[in-house]
């Protein structure tokens, strides 16, 4: 043991720091690595039955059942700070993990239910759209109809404008198909309801129109099947002779 030159009181020989009055006993700058060096000799020459631990404060080499450092480090209170650290994160990384538990799974009830709202606006808009349009629709598809027989394919007969029959026939087969899906749609909501819609219009969108022959043919309604053909076979039919003549003109050039 020694006295502290600052306070008085006695301390350990080897300590750099006292654990009374708080002043280090070495110039830091200096001597601190020498005298870790000495203290990691004098643990090696210790006796073998004793453990030893370094204060993390100051570097000196402690019995192992010291609670208090010289330097006034309190080894048995920041264990337990330590411990109740580490309880409080594993608290907090629980809570972390429910917290994302639970936001995942609201965001994706919000997902499907954003989803759901988006079809029902889809299918609602879709049916007013074909029960107010479709009329107007399917005379303007008699009207180009007409104009297809009468100007557009004459038109092929001849070299020069056998690309403009290629190409007006092309556009013909958009609005066939346009007013086509849209009559498919309505004849699927009513005769097999808003299910069957659904379905047929996840089926890349156009799987209302399968779906609606499907609902004819089980229903009997075999007039209408026979319009819902006919309209197929003018949409790619059209569609077929347009691409056809295009390329007979290309030919021709």
């Amino acid at each position: 043991m020694k006295n502290c030159p600052f306070c008085g009181r006695l301390i350990q020989d080897e300590a750099i720091k006292c654990r009374y009055c708080r002043q280090w006993l070495i110039d830091r700058k200096e001597d601190e690595s020498q005298v870790y060096e000495e203290r990691d000799e004098q643990k090696e020459k210790m006796p073998i039955k004793y453990d030893w631990k370094r204060c993390p404060n100051c570097g000196l080499i402690n019995p192992k059942t010291a609670m208090y450092c010289d330097c006034g480090y309190n080894f048995a209170y920041h264990v337990e700070e330590e411990f109740y650290d580490e309880v409080i994160r594993a608290k907090r990384n629980r809570i972390r993990e429910i917290l994302g538990t639970v936001g995942g799974s609201i965001i994706g009830i919000g997902f499907l239910l954003l989803i759901t709202f988006l079809i029902a606006v889809f299918i609602k808009g879709s049916l007013w759209i074909g029960t107010n349009v479709l009329p107007l629709l399917s005379i303007i598809m008699w009207i180009v109809f007409l104009v297809d027989i009468l100007v557009v394919l004459p038109l092929a007969l001849f070299r020069k404008t056998i690309g403009i029959s290629g190409v007006g026939l092309f556009i013909s087969s958009y609005i066939y198909g346009i007013t086509l899906w849209f009559w498919a749609l309505l004849l699927t909501y009513v005769i097999w309801g808003a299910l069957a819609l659904i379905i047929g219009l996840f089926i890349v969108g156009v799987g209302v129109v399968p779906i609606a022959i499907l609902a004819t043919i089980i229903k009997g309604q075999w007039a209408t099947l026979a319009q819902i053909i006919f309209l197929l076979i003018l949409t790619y039919g059209s569609r077929a002779l347009g691409l056809y003549f295009s390329e007979r003109a290309n030919r021709f050039a």
